[in-house]
This record gives C-alpha cells, sequence and structure tokens, in this order.
C-alpha cells in the first residue's frame, strides 16, 4: 500500500493509471498499471474507431528486481500476452518508471514484447517543475531504445515526477505525479 499516483492530463484524451509504489519501504511490491487510449478525433472514421490501445500489466517486484509480470496489450486489433519470470545473473527490471534505479540499466523486460530493449540514459541537467502546484527541482533524463525516446525527471530523492514522450502518430503524451 502507499506510493504515488500518476495520471495522464485531460487534454490528451489517454487514460493511464498507475499506482506506484513506495520502492524504499516494502521490498516486496505488486505493481498494476492500465492504459487505454480513447479514440482522438483523428482516429476515427465516419464515427467509427480507427485506431484503439489498451495495456494491463501486473508486476511483483522483490528488493527492486522484477520477479514476475504478467501482460496483455491490444494494439489496434493485434493482441500480445506475455508471461515472464525472469531468471539468470542479475536484477531484471522492466520499464518500471516508478523507480529511479533503472536509470543504471543498460537493458529492460520489454512487457509488451517479452524481450529485452537496450537502453541508453542520458542526464540532461536539473531544472525546475511545477509538482501538485509547487514548483520543484527535478533532474531531467533522457531514456532511449532502438523503439523509442521518453524523457524523465526525477526529484533530488529519486521520485519519478514527470514522463514525456511522443507517440507513434506524433502526439505528445506526458504522465505526471498526481
Amino acid at each position: 500500500e502507499g506510493g504515488s499516483r500518476y495520471a495522464v492530463p485531460r487534454s490528451t484524451d489517454r487514460k493511464l493509471l498507475i499506482q506506484a509504489p513506495s520502492t524504499r519501504s516494502n521490498p516486496r511490491v505488486e505493481v498494476t498499471q492500465n492504459h487505454t487510449q480513447k479514440p482522438l478525433k483523428s482516429d476515427t472514421l465516419l464515427g467509427l474507431t480507427a485506431y484503439r490501445y489498451r495495456h494491463r500489466a501486473v508486476e511483483q517486484w522483490r528488493d527492486g528486481c522484477l520477479l514476475e509480470l504478467s501482460a496483455r496489450t491490444d494494439d489496434n486489433g493485434h493482441s500480445s500476452q506475455v508471461e515472464s519470470r525472469p531468471q539468470g545473473p542479475g536484477c531484471v527490471m522492466s520499464y518500471a518508471y516508478w523507480d529511479a534505479r533503472l536509470l543504471g540499466q543498460q537493458r529492460l523486460l520489454n512487457p509488451q514484447t517479452g524481450a529485452y530493449d537496450r537502453i541508453q540514459v542520458q542526464h540532461l541537467g536539473s531544472q525546475v517543475l511545477k509538482v501538485r502546484d509547487t514548483p520543484l527541482r527535478a533532474e531531467h533524463y533522457a531514456l532511449s531504445s532502438e523503439q523509442l525516446k521518453i524523457e524523465l525527471w526525477y526529484s533530488p530523492g529519486g521520485e519519478w515526477l514527470q514522463l514525456d514522450s511522443t507517440t507513434k502518430d506524433g502526439k505528445r503524451l506526458r504522465y505526471r505525479l498526481n
């Protein structure tokens, strides 16, 4: 229990709710993500939905390492399901933005494909973000892989504050601490 909630601002017409755990106080956590992209005006043709996206993932974590992943994705009619219990040496992480330790990884488990993505992380400096109507100093990072480019902001204490990305269709997507 506990942790933080993140949402996508209404102007994007996307719904995402992540109940992110407080990893510092609980060595074993379960994280559930539900991401539904509601059809935008540009995604409809003659009143019919031309594009729809849904993703649900349930992850079991212990001491910052992924133990188990169960995910289902419907990307415009292309369904995929991933069931994984990572094994082998080292700590495996997925795209768990809520845990700043992902910034130290070289690869992440992709919950939509079950494959490992090689990533690069670059620190872009400090800046001030408005979080819960309060100005807060934040560390800004760029995370990239072959398929995506993401910007992330964390508090000096490592709390995830914001994510910005661009969707396949060129729309800006922002997750922000609620």
